[in-house]
């Protein structure tokens, strides 16, 4: 309409927080700088500001009745909608303008284009197609910084113009700024802010401003599926150059990177057979082919995977993972070539290992990819899978790998004996016959540590106590071999120490009388039985541990997706801070955890990170229930790329996270009011959100695709596992554990009652939380009832049948939301309890 061009400083953008101090700037501004000056969306404005425009421009005319200015309107509404300018309409002509006077589709594209100066938007079909790395290419090419710029989440205004204002200060008008977006709460508050920054290279929505120089390239990297075409909300994405990645472009693969070389070097002797012949170290400076780099790859990572859904996370993952395995290979005294009875052992193991490859690299988020997408529709027409029908299934694993001890002894990981392969088997079995023999003419080594024999290599975990599982497990670190501990916070000190400086306690730390291996085993099952009284090892949670570790010596995050209160965290934790001396930090993430609440606490672990080099220790972050912040974003940049607001974080961080599957609410039994007793929801309410099956057992959100990459499952705690769990908890009830009778009972009427439950409502709605909560309630009850029969005399089995019934009753009866409900389950208790030849 002027034929000008239009400059930031002449747009003001109105928001429900735009202030009346604000708006009389602009007035004033308005009134006397000469300039168009363009409102936009005063629609948004509160009403009581809209009442005070046209009174103050009244006195600005009759003060000054010759000058003149210019103003312009934009909104999306009826302009008899509006208050502001059915106002301004009383006193002041305006030329109102509709859609269909403005410029065409054509002119329009050629408008913006003509505006927009070095900017590209990059895409791709997938997450993890290559798209940050085409961007760091494009910068290493053109000789040019590259500063990362991520946006995500509940975007602030004032935040990112911050964040600008400490880029200006960096050379960012040489550099090239990469902005990397991904999951945004307010689409729109993100459309008008890239509107104003590509177009006039400046924003201002709040009380800061930000500038990026007209030098400086622009690449915007979008976030892939599940968020719907997220580049078709953004309104300048439609006429920017842009860049699609359709698939894995193995051209681009680095074949000249030290982890892929000894990778492809590894896979080389192994497909040449060579492997039984020569050991393959990290020394080795033999190159390999690219060409015959990029096939070995190929050949051992695609192999049983659909071509369709295959990533660079993927490739990364098989990467780590084959790294640590082959190195950690390379220096086990059982598997040197010159060692080996029968050498054909060393490529029967590697095979093994590679076929089990798919174990860690076949997540398939194609079915996630769907269900996201339809919940963000929120089309109920669609059938929605369930986040875990993506996610390799625990049950459904075959395992089958090694984890190397801090002594490079293997420890081969499996869940039963058939998971290991035949010839494996058949070799372990002559070596033993082998091993056997020569013991007899072997004296031990005193001054050694454990030298574990052939059996000790491949066992039937189902016939392992707690210490064995526990000896087992404290030879990943020399922590239980050679160093002092304290039987409190069971951290290590040097064997000379008297004193733990974290507990500050008297007690004299413990050690093993000498390094003589007796004594090293006396010592571990000491600590052993003291660990038992607060966490039991088990097949399932072994084999697990290792698993874990092996991912953690990878280089790469564990995230795990598990039913809540299954045991995931207390799993971290011992793992971490019993059997391990590392530091562990758990940060619990909930809907109200921002990202400057996750800024604010990485910032204070970076410094502890700092102090734990200097100890020698990793910082352990556990983000428990992940995927329940809109802030996920800021949370996959910290797991998955290790950094922070495109900052490098420490390599001694490890980072871990555990997430929930969707789940919903169970429609039969919950329909039922029957039962009057307390306060309900609107029955209508509820019978609709239950009939249209989208009320949530608890609010998850989308996880990003790069995560689910990531993302291993914890699986179920099965009946056998729960009760020995239960029967540990139960130990933390001193009085009922004096009754063995008593005792034995409630392990099984607390197994039945959270079989029960789970029976009518879901399979996540009890857990060992419940448990937890019958001990607690337990040990009330039982103290209660004691102080209240001060003067009576009442047997001490009677007062703990009372304290146990009491405490399960609040656990699981009055939860139950039906009369019929609650017979059922006492005739469960009753049956039970008779069936145990226990009297009342």
């Amino acid at each position: 309409m002027i034929k000008k061009s239009i400059h930031a400083h002449q747009l003001f953008y109105c928001t429900k927080q735009t202030t009346w101090m604000e708006i009389r700037a602009f007035v004033y501004r308005c009134f006397f700088s000469h300039k168009y000056q363009i409102l936009i969306r005063p629609d948004l404005l509160p009403l009581i500001i809209q009442d005070k425009f046209l009174p103050l421009l009244n006195n600005l005319i009759e003060d000054h009745p010759i000058h003149s200015f210019q103003l312009g309107i934009i909104t999306t509404r009826t302009a008899s909608h509006i208050q502001l300018v059915n106002a301004i309409k009383t006193r002041i002509n305006i030329n109102i303008v509709h859609d269909q006077k403005l410029l065409s589709k054509d002119d329009l594209t050629s408008q913006v284009q003509n505006m927009i100066h070095q900017c590209t938007i990059v895409t791709s079909r997938l997450s993890g197609l290559g798209k940050s790395q085409f961007i760091k290419k494009e910068s290493i090419h053109l000789n040019k910084q590259l500063i990362k710029f991520p946006i995500g989440g509940d975007i602030k205004a004032d935040e990112i113009a911050n964040r600008l204002g400490i880029l200006y200060d960096k050379s960012l008008r040489t550099s090239i700024l990469h902005l990397d977006i991904g999951h945004i709460e307010n689409i729109n508050d993100l459309d008008e802010l890239l509107y104003c920054l590509i177009l006039f290279r400046s924003f201002c929505f709040g009380q800061s401003a930000a500038h990026v120089p007209i030098e400086t390239l622009i690449y915007i990297e979008l976030a892939s599926s599940p968020y719907i075409n997220i580049d078709q909300r953004l309104i300048l994405c439609q006429y920017l150059p842009s860049i699609y990645l359709n698939e894995v472009n193995w051209d681009e693969l680095d074949c000249n990177r030290p982890m892929i070389q000894f990778v492809a070097n590894n896979l080389h002797a192994i497909n040449t057979g060579t492997i039984t012949k020569e050991n393959i170290t990290l020394d080795d400076k033999k190159q390999i082919d690219r060409a015959v780099c990029r096939a070995l790859i190929q050949k051992h990572f695609i192999q049983g995977k659909n071509l369709e859904f295959i990533t660079w996370t993927q490739l990364s993952v098989f990467i780590a993972v084959f790294y640590s395995l082959f190195k950690g290979f390379s220096i086990c005294g059982y598997f040197l070539v010159e060692v080996s009875n029968q050498p054909q052992l060393r490529l029967d193991i590697l095979q093994a290992l590679l076929r089990s490859s798919d174990q860690f690299t076949s997540v398939s988020v194609e079915k996630v990819r769907i269900q996201q997408r339809a919940s963000l529709r929120q089309d109920s027409e669609v059938q929605q899978p369930e986040l875990t029908d993506a996610i390799v299934r625990w049950e459904n694993t075959q395992p089958f790998t090694l984890v190397f001890t801090a002594t490079h002894d293997p420890l081969f990981v499996y869940k039963t004996t058939h998971d290991i392969p035949e010839s494996l088997r058949n070799y372990f079995n002559d070596f033993q016959q082998v091993v056997s023999q020569q013991s007899t003419r072997k004296t031990a080594d005193n001054n050694a540590l454990f030298n574990p024999t052939v059996d000790d290599l491949l066992f039937d975990y189902n016939k392992f106590s707690h210490v064995e599982f526990f000896h087992k497990l404290a030879s990943l670190s020399r922590k239980y071999f050679n160093k002092a501990i304290c039987t409190k916070c069971f951290k290590q000190y040097e064997y000379k120490t008297q004193q733990c400086t974290y507990c500050h306690t008297n007690e004299s730390i413990v050690k093993p009388a000498t390094f003589d291996n007796c004594d090293v085993l006396v010592f571990q099952t000491n600590i052993a039985t003291l660990l038992e009284a607060e966490y039991v090892l088990t097949p399932d949670n072994y084999v697990k541990m290792l698993l874990i570790y092996m991912r953690i010596q990878s280089g790469l995050p564990v995230l795990i997706m598990g039913e809540t209160g299954c045991g995931k965290t207390a799993l971290i934790k011992f793992l971490c801070q019993k059997i391990l001396d590392d530091e562990l930090e758990i940060f619990r993430i909930h809907a109200g955890v921002t990202n400057e609440k996750i800024i604010e606490t990485m910032k204070r672990l970076i410094v502890k990170a700092t102090e734990c080099i200097e100890e020698e220790k990793r910082l352990w972050i556990f983000f428990d229930e992940f995927n329940t912040t809109s802030s996920i974003e800021l949370l996959k940049e910290i797991t998955c790329e290790r950094t922070l607001l495109g900052d490098s974080l420490p390599d001694n961080m490890v980072f871990l996270g555990a997430c929930n599957p969707r789940r919903y609410k169970s429609n039969e039994k919950w329909m039922s009011f029957e039962n009057n007793i307390g306060i309900k929801k609107d029955r209508y309410e509820m019978m609709k959100k239950l009939s249209d099956g989208q009320c949530l057992l608890y609010t998850v959100v989308p996880i990003p695709e790069t995560m689910l990459e990531y993302i291993w499952d914890y699986g179920y705690l099965d009946q056998d596992t729960e009760q020995t769990y239960i029967r540990t908890m139960l130990k933390t009830c001193p009085s009922l554990v004096k009754h063995e009778q008593l005792f034995n009972a409630f392990i099984q009427l607390l197994s039945r009652s959270q079989q029960f439950i789970r029976k009518i409502e879901d399979v996540s709605s009890v857990s060992l939380r419940d448990v937890a909560r019958f001990c607690r309630l337990y040990n009330w009850f039982h103290e209660s009832i004691n102080v209240r029969s001060i003067n009576q005399s009442l047997l001490s089995q009677n007062v703990a049948r009372r304290a146990a019934f009491a405490a399960l009753f609040l656990c699981y009866y009055f939860r139950l939301p039906s009369i019929q409900l609650k017979y059922d389950y006492v005739d469960m208790l009753e049956q039970v309890y008779q069936n145990l030849f226990l009297s009342y």
